[in-house]
């Protein structure tokens, strides 16, 4: 099981493909489109991978998936007292300690604080009864995590594989206020639907502390991916993740204003960006308009024929009419979960 940015399910899948392994079967986990979670059946040999995908957040080795007899707190007990422990049972040791975390979703009389309690009472008095110790809850840093999900009607009963974030990457000794979820900026590199292999000449015209940057030269292992920043403080930052990841022989950040980029831009090959939003703003005012406007007139600009955009906002309708008046069509469009809110992923083409 795997947790994701919601609306990225499939790329986690296809991402899973592209590194060689055999996806069996594979399905979401959820009450709505946007779930976040899926069950893939595919190859073992990937768990000794894990750590080098860059589309998921966190992993899980499913134990067990089913229906719930129920949805009120009997229903759950019944539940718990028929799931087979053993397993988990046969890893302890001695002062080795757990943690039981659940998420549930959906309508039903009982809490996540009520799932994880009643499994971690099973599981201590099944660890006591077999073993003859009582194992040590460890909330803060446990060696042995057990997941209960509880969403709809169905049941998921996992082993946390990895304790820490995906999603937490080594290379962020610079932090930007709006820096985009390093899954999410991966995934919308893969959008593109270019060769990953191929030579290209990549461009993020907002690129912030360059997380698109690293993320697209980690998918597109032959390119070169240029950067433009207005703010001077941004573009050291993004140069320091940028070499903190190892991948500087083949970025370049330019110190500019987007909305000229045509100036100091002449060709690219694609373009993916996350531009400011103005969520702050009580109405959307016609300088955002204008911006968004601006943009993109400037991507159709220095974009190849045939290139293409990947673009991210909630502000759906600027985006919109923007790529209209720019005359870049609008080719695919996604709605993904980020940092609480519903923003849509555009595809366009020149």
């Amino acid at each position: 099981m795997f947790t994701t940015v919601p609306g990225i399910e499939d790329l986690v899948v296809r991402e899973i493909s592209i590194k060689g392994f055999r996806v069996y079967s594979w399905h979401k986990i959820g009450i709505t489109e946007l779930s976040g979670r899926l069950i893939v059946e595919t190859e073992e040999s990937v768990l000794r991978s894990i750590r080098n995908f860059r589309t998921i957040e966190k992993a899980y080795l499913v134990l067990d998936e089913g229906s719930i007899p129920g949805r009120d707190i009997e229903a759950l007990r019944r539940l718990i007292s028929s799931i087979d422990v053993d397993p988990i049972v046969d890893m302890f040791t001695p002062y080795m300690t757990f943690a039981v975390r659940s998420v549930r979703a959906g309508d039903h009389e009982f809490t996540s604080m009520d799932i994880s309690r009643l499994l971690g009472e099973k599981l201590r008095n099944s660890v006591r009864e077999r073993l003859g110790f009582y194992p040590i809850v460890n909330l803060d840093n446990p060696d042995i995590v057990v997941e209960l999900d509880v969403i709809g009607d169905r049941y998921v009963l996992a082993i946390e594989i990895v304790h820490r974030s995906l999603r937490q990457r080594s290379y962020r000794v610079f932090h930007h206020e709006a820096t985009l979820n390093p899954p999410l900026a991966y995934a919308m590199n893969m959008l593109l639907g270019y060769d990953r292999y191929g030579r290209h000449i990549l461009l993020d015209p907002l690129c912030g502390s360059g997380t698109i940057i690293i993320e697209g030269l980690h998918y597109y292992v032959n390119s070169i991916y240029n950067g433009v920043e207005i703010y001077k403080h941004n573009c050291r930052g993004a140069l320091r993740n940028i070499y903190e990841a190892e991948v500087h022989d083949r970025a370049c950040i330019i110190c500019s204003d987007s909305t000229r980029l045509s100036n100091f831009i002449r060709y690219c090959d694609g373009i993916v960006t996350n531009p400011p939003y103005g969520i702050r703003m009580r109405t959307i005012d016609d300088s955002l308009r204008k911006f968004y406007i601006k943009i993109l007139c400037e991507f159709a600009k220095v974009l190849r024929e045939g290139g293409r955009v990947v673009i991210i906002s909630p502000r759906r309708g600027l985006i919109e009419h923007a790529a209209h008046v720019s005359r870049l069509e609008i080719v695919e469009k996604r709605e993904v979960e980020q940092g609480g809110m519903i923003s849509t992923v555009y595809i366009l083409s020149r």
